[in-house]
């Protein structure tokens, strides 16, 4: 939070602790204003390049975002990267301070990135997203997405999870919200909310998450930033790049991402003595390309390092343009007395 000047006396002092509490937690007091969810339109984020959202990932021999779990969501270190990102987030800073009345200059961007909805869900349990201090939660999308929440239920958590179940109130205290394609959906991730099943494989959907706050960026993120290393989610909880579910029901999924991937981002695993359970071990035939009575112990299958890997050295040395804009939108360069 910048403060130009201390005040002068004592009502001045009131006036200034009570404006810079409010600049200090502005998005958020905002929203809870319209009980904790919203739609906007942002004219300047369009034609919206989904292609470009898609690659400069690194991390990939193929140049694309390889989709991880149901959800969809690359956990990549080049996500605080991609230009086409900045450009979307030079959009989006002045359009939430026109819309929640906040000064420009006073929101900062936490990275986030680029979701690929390819195949059947679930329906997601009532729940809450535990969130850093201050942080709202915007994402768009290619297709129309719908979204249930109980306005007004926002409640912070401090279990240090990503995600904090929750007791599902009335079928009547839930309103849904549908979100037409290419507008801007801003909520509260503390609010109780779902996401109701589809199947995506039937409509393919990409979506852009990014995090905004008026706190501050913490040494841990402006560090990760400068270094190539991957800065963690919104939510500060850490998240792995495939689901740990992966290698136990289906490890061969992690294998075959393996295979698009470049080798600083992928370990050998090995067949540990234990015997494992035939299905598993035809799963990880299957996907090695080897007899099934060759998985025994001490065979060894790639998989990808269960973190985010920081982007190579010799890429990272090209990104310096690409390094100072992710500085200058998370707020770096701002001087907070």
């Amino acid at each position: 939070m910048h403060i130009s000047a201390p005040p002068k006396s004592f009502k001045e002092f009131f006036y200034f602790f009570g404006q810079n509490q409010m600049d200090r937690y502005g998005l958020e007091d905002a929203l809870k204003k319209l009980g904790g969810a919203t739609v906007i339109k942002v004219d300047t984020l369009h034609p919206i390049d989904w292609s470009a959202l898609r690659s400069n990932f690194h991390e990939f021999t193929d140049g694309v975002a390889i989709p991880a779990g149901a959800f969809g969501k690359t956990r990549s270190a080049s996500e605080s990267y991609n230009r086409a990102g900045h450009r979307i987030v030079r959009a989006l800073i002045p359009a939430l301070a026109a819309e929640f009345g906040v000064e420009e200059a006073e929101i900062r961007w936490f990275p986030d990135g680029y979701c690929l909805r390819y195949r059947p869900i679930t329906a997601e349990i009532p729940h809450r997203d535990h969130a850093l201090p201050g942080t709202v939660m915007v994402w768009f999308a290619d297709t129309v997405s719908v979204f249930e929440y109980v306005p007004n239920s926002w409640q912070e958590s401090d279990t240090g999870q990503g995600l904090v179940k929750a007791e599902s109130p009335p079928e009547s205290a839930w309103k849904k919200l549908k979100i037409p394609a290419g507008d801007v959906f801003v909520f509260l991730p503390c609010l109780l909310h779902r996401v109701a099943g589809f199947n995506y494989s039937k409509s393919i959907q990409q979506r852009y998450f990014a995090g905004f706050s008026t706190e501050p960026p913490s040494p841990e993120m402006v560090h990760c930033i400068k270094t190539g290393q991957y800065p963690g989610p919104p939510s500060g909880h850490p998240q792995t790049v495939y689901p740990k579910l992966w290698m136990s029901n289906n490890p061969q999924k992690a294998i075959e991402m393996a295979a698009k991937m470049k080798p600083h981002a992928v370990t050998i695993k090995t067949v540990p003595d234990k015997p494992l359970a035939e299905s598993t071990k035809r799963k990880i035939a299957k996907a090695c390309k080897v007899d099934p009575k060759s998985v025994k112990p001490g065979f060894k299958y790639p998989v990808p390092h269960s973190k985010p890997q920081p982007i190579p050295r010799d890429v990272f040395a090209t990104m310096g343009d690409q390094v100072e804009t992710a500085l200058e939108l998370i707020g770096a360069n701002r001087v907070d007395q």
